[in-house]
């Protein structure tokens, strides 16, 4: 017999190539409250490095941000967790959007599509409960048009 010889498949990666993307005013109905900002299509090319001096840096810029954060306060959009270092306030995310260029009607029409869309959500979540009960109604109706019109046909029906 002649013995296969075991292939070891797998993946390796050895370099991170960094870019910068735009942010944007995003429409996403995930954010708690205020504006949701998001990342846009166009980017500039950040360089290279080698997976492990990514990690050491990314190690190095976390400590550094939970450092130089200021604590937030309620009403700029609540308490920020230290693991979360991508949390973003309120009033962080509206200056920062200020500073890219959008109006505060622009930011204030985001905010009330957002809330629109959450309530849209909301509907949908309340209105799953519901659903079994419509659709076992609307099976009881198609049976009782069906054997009515077999009742028509067999001249049970007038």
């Amino acid at each position: 017999k002649k013995r296969k010889k075991k292939t070891v498949v797998g993946v390796k990666f050895d370099h991170v190539s960094v870019r910068y993307y735009q942010r944007v005013l995003e429409f996403n109905p995930s954010v708690t409250n205020g504006p949701p900002i998001g990342i846009g299509w166009k980017y500039k090319p950040g360089g290279s490095c080698t997976v492990d001096q990514w990690e050491v840096r990314k190690k190095e810029r976390t400590v550094t941000q939970v450092r130089r954060r200021p604590a937030a306060s309620h009403e700029d959009g609540g308490p920020l967790s230290s693991s979360s270092p991508l949390l973003l306030p309120r009033l962080v995310r509206e200056s920062m959007l200020h500073d890219l260029g959008y109006t505060q009607k622009e930011i204030a029409q985001a905010i009330r599509t957002v809330r629109k869309l959450k309530d849209q959500r909301r509907t949908t979540v309340d209105n799953l409960n519901v659903q079994s009960v419509e659709e076992a109604m609307e099976n009881a109706t198609h049976l009782m048009k069906s054997l009515l019109r077999v009742g028509k046909r067999k001249g049970i029906v007038r």
